[in-house]
């Protein structure tokens, strides 16, 4: 793991070393820039200094600027350039959402849900060559329910797991590609919690640890 890559969540960690070795990296990568932006909304009282930080990324990854960022840099070596960062560009719209103000409508958290998570998702399975046509929608659900756990806005948390819960009611537990065996894992993450009506825990607890080894045993 590069120096990039240790800012990434002890989920993201464990979940990516189901994944196939040689898009480990990559997968580590586009974890790092989501919490990056992350990080952008979390630290900005202005939304248009906000906006200005996101658009900065979005021409980084479509214009090619950014040269000198290592992540930029290392996005565009292992992941993409261009069009082939199409999931990321989305994701930075999703991200963009959330500088509005408290509390978000079902719109926007569907707007948000569909860019940033249905991006990511979409990333990674470009990067593992591997998309079925319900993985945009299974990173929409994941994307609420992750939401729901960082948010200090009660109403708008609960709202996120009931649209999780109907977004991933369709996508199904078994018959996932191995090579996305770490969103799937996520996926049943937020599958559990969301039919439980229970928001995302903050940090990985226990009861994730033993779902995580389930989950990793069982297989697609």
């Amino acid at each position: 793991m590069t120096d990039i890559t240790m800012e990434i969540t002890h989920l993201q960690r464990l979940t990516t070393a189901y994944a196939p070795k040689i898009v480990q990296n990559g997968i580590h990568l586009i974890w790092a820039f989501d919490i990056r932006m992350a990080d952008i909304v979390r630290t900005t009282s202005e939304p248009m200094i906000g906006q200005m930080r996101l658009t900065w990324w979005h021409e980084a990854l479509r214009e090619g600027k950014g040269a000198g960022e290592p992540l930029v840099e290392a996005l565009r070596r292992d992941v993409g350039s261009d069009a082939g960062v199409e999931g990321l560009l989305a994701a930075i719209e999703g991200w963009e959402v959330l500088l509005e103000p408290m509390p978000l409508s079902d719109s926007q958290l569907i707007a948000f849900a569909e860019h940033r998570g249905g991006g990511i998702f979409r990333q990674i399975g470009r990067l593992t060559g591997d998309f079925p046509g319900w993985l945009a929608q299974a990173g929409m659900g994941w994307a609420l329910w992750d939401l729901s756990g960082h948010i200090s806005h009660q109403d708008t948390a609960r709202r996120a797991i009931v649209l999780a819960r109907e977004f991933l009611t369709d996508v199904p537990a078994r018959g996932w590609p191995k090579s996305l065996a770490s969103l799937r894992i996520l996926t049943g993450l937020a599958r559990r919690d969301a039919l439980h009506d229970r928001i995302a825990p903050a940090g990985l607890q226990l009861r994730q640890y033993a779902r995580i080894l389930w989950l990793g045993m069982r297989g697609g």
